[in-house]
């Protein structure tokens, strides 16, 4: 789908959108709409009990004398509480017009509304749309028919819509590479290969990569996120990405680097504690990594103003003659040893050399890791808010808030104190699984292996990472994190997001 912005209408439009602020009251260009169709869009409206609610549509036939076959009236809600939230809502809503037969071409005719230009509507309308646009089809056969659907929204300065939309597009782009990472299929994404998709993604840009191979691992002591990929035979990787976009008058604090890490087990049979016939889809067990990828993206092509570290840990749990076997021990980057209880529980072993790494290499400000790590966390808040655990308050606040403004949502959960003292070993420093609580006996587990004062918070996500299909969780609100808690300054980005974004 192809975004535009314009002054004027289109030629040959298929369907026009107007709005309607709560009460049904109709803004500007609906009321010149309306005169123009002799009052076709009051009447609709007194017809349905249309109330102008957020997130309310209703659709007409168009009038003999307007060009568009279909005429929407979308309503805005209360012009109060009207933010990017709520419009990104609406916009996401516009695209079910295309599935009107032979719309290709939409109008979304705005106006400003009390505090809010319709430039900066438009923009926020317009990443909605894209947002919900994606599809994710290149493995389909037969010709692929072409995407000539445009949405053109009408406004006063079509210019600096245009400019809004291209930093808010960067957040498309980030969402679009988690999905598309998440979405392929185990034997083309698999660790090699999704870190020399991480290379490629990269090259050019201002975001440097690092990839460490077994041998690199090895020397450095990763003997828990080895032990994960040992029974496969593909070999596990560690990709670091650097993204340094604090200015150089920023203090030496404010250049310290905000790192994410990922949990990237490429595909999860289980290893030789086989998963079960309900086991979830062994494929997206990499979301919280592709996340990470998707989130290094949106900050590079917005030019964030702060310095981030991105780690992610792949590997792929098989079982073999040479597989990690429950009660075997390993010894952890950390120096700490662990004993395996049950080899499902992978993601929390390649995680901790990824922590351990990033705060020995990088000393950052602060940590927030994410996973697919428990089914026991679905149990517990479904697929509406991902669990978070932590060692701050202070983060948690910035977190939950980040989520909030996103909609990609969060839910405390408690950790450490009696879910760690589950975790004592009879042989070794520490066992890997606990008492009954699986997601905070895992996230206690993870803060083991952070340092004393680091501020560290786990995300759950394997409620929220996929359902048929990938979701993208985790990008925008880690974009969001960095951007109302840790920039200095604007970078100027590299490579500048284009307003056009096809999927």
């Amino acid at each position: 789908m192809k975004v535009t912005f314009s002054s004027t209408q289109s030629d040959k439009r298929d369907a026009v959108v107007v709005t309607s602020l709560s009460s049904a009251k109709l803004r500007n260009a609906a009321v010149a709409l309306d005169t123009k169709t002799g009052g076709a869009l009051t009447r609709a409206v007194r017809a349905t009990g249309f109330k102008g609610n957020a997130g309310q549509n209703i659709s007409i036939s168009g009038p003999a004398n307007e060009d568009a076959k279909h005429v929407v009236i979308a309503g805005l809600g209360k012009s109060a509480e009207l933010d990017g939230k709520k419009l990104q809502a609406n916009g996401k809503s516009l695209t079910a017009i295309f599935n009107q037969n032979g719309v290709k071409k939409v109008d979304v005719e705005l106006d400003s509304v009390r505090g809010t230009k319709a430039a900066d509507m438009a923009a926020e309308m317009a990443l909605g749309a894209t947002l919900e646009s994606y599809s994710f089809d290149k493995y389909k056969t037969g010709a692929k028919k072409k995407d000539e659907r445009v949405l053109n929204f009408v406004v006063d300065d079509p210019a600096a819509a245009e400019k809004a939309f291209e930093k808010l597009s960067a957040t498309a782009k980030g969402v679009f590479l988690t999905k598309d990472l998440s979405n392929e299929p185990p034997n083309v994404l698999y660790p090699e290969s999704f870190a020399d998709r991480v290379v490629d993604e990269f090259k050019g840009s201002n975001v440097t990569v690092r990839v460490l191979d077994e041998a690199e691992m090895e020397k450095l002591g990763m003997g828990a996120l080895l032990g994960v990929g040992q029974g496969s035979e593909r070999p596990s990787r560690l990709v670091v990405m650097e993204y340094n976009g604090a200015p150089d008058t920023a203090s030496d604090d404010e250049k310290r680097p905000v790192a994410f890490v990922g949990k990237g087990i490429t595909f999860d049979t289980g290893g030789i504690s086989l998963k079960s016939g309900g086991g979830r889809t062994m494929k997206y067990d990499m979301c919280g990594a592709a996340a990470v990828v998707g989130a290094m993206k949106t900050l590079s092509e917005r030019g964030a103003g702060s310095n981030v570290v991105g780690v992610i840990a792949l590997a792929e749990n098989m079982p073999s003659g040479s597989a990690q076997r429950p009660d075997d021990v390993v010894t952890s980057m950390s120096g700490k040893t662990v004993e395996i209880v049950n080899t499902d529980a992978e993601g929390r072993l390649v995680l901790i050399d990824a922590l351990t790494y990033v705060q020995q290499k990088h000393d950052p400000k602060v940590v927030v890791d994410l996973a697919t790590l428990t089914g026991a966390i679905i149990s517990a808040l479904g697929s509406e808010h991902a669990g978070l655990f932590t060692n701050s308050d202070s983060l948690s606040d910035k977190l939950l808030e980040a989520g909030t403004k996103t909609d990609e949502k969060l839910w405390r959960m408690p950790v450490g104190g009696a879910y760690a003292d589950g975790l004592k070993s009879n042989i070794a420093d520490l066992m890997h699984m606990g008492g009954k609580a699986g997601s905070s006996s895992a996230a206690s587990f993870l803060e083991k292996f952070i340092d004393d004062g680091r501020e560290w918070a786990h995300l759950d996500i394997a409620g929220t990472a996929f359902s048929s299909e990938a979701t993208g969780y985790g990008v925008r609100l880690l974009d969001q994190f960095v951007a109302e808690n840790y920039e200095t300054q604007k970078a100027k980005p590299k490579r500048t997001a284009q307003s056009s974004l096809k999927k």
